[in-house]
């Protein structure tokens, strides 16, 4: 399985693999996924980045891709926390893109570490 960190922004994800570096990758969606009120606004835009971003990252194994366990950290707009349908948003993303573990985190930016731990934790 892979982990994955995948900090989401107004129209961007950076995403650390946490198995073997500490380097990040930045991917920008062909159309943009955030509104005005919304950090995921247009679910489908962010599910093709988020899934093309995790199609690259991810290795594949002999015929199929391999799991991807994640944690998805809103960097901006959660303000007084996530609401309930923000949480599913974001849960949703992260399925729909091919994860089959996920967290949720709000607040400072994690460590490799403190990713792993709570991957760990699911």
């Amino acid at each position: 399985m892979t982990n994955l960190y995948i900090q989401v922004l107004k129209n961007k994800f950076i995403i650390q693999i946490l198995d073997n570096n500490e380097s990040r990758e930045i991917f920008l969606p062909e159309k943009n996924f955030t509104t005005k009120r919304l950090l995921v606004g247009n679910f489908s835009a962010a599910q093709d980045c988020l899934s093309k971003a995790i199609k690259r990252l991810v290795p594949k194994k002999l015929f199929t891709r391999k799991k991807a366990a994640v944690v998805m950290h809103p960097m901006e707009m959660y303000e007084g926390g996530l609401s309930e349908v923000e949480e599913r948003i974001l849960n949703e993303l992260a399925f729909s893109a091919g994860a089959i573990k996920v967290a949720l985190h709000t607040g400072a930016t994690l460590t490799a570490k403190e990713a792993r731990h709570k991957i760990k934790d699911l």
